[in-house]
């Protein structure tokens, strides 16, 4: 299964990216990730709806 986003939610995705739940994170990825408990809380944005 591949997830793509519509055109004009790329940026919020892209912004999603370094964000994690997992605390603490790897050390080896402390450098790009971010802990973020809420991932949509920083865009303000609901989780995405699932389409079958």
């Amino acid at each position: 299964m591949l997830n793509v986003a519509v055109p004009d939610l790329w940026e919020q995705v892209e912004r999603r990216v370094p964000l994690t739940g997992v605390d603490p994170g790897p050390e080896s990825r402390r450098v790009v990730y971010r802990h973020e408990p809420d991932k949509f809380a920083p865009q303000a944005s609901s989780p995405p709806t699932s389409i079958s």
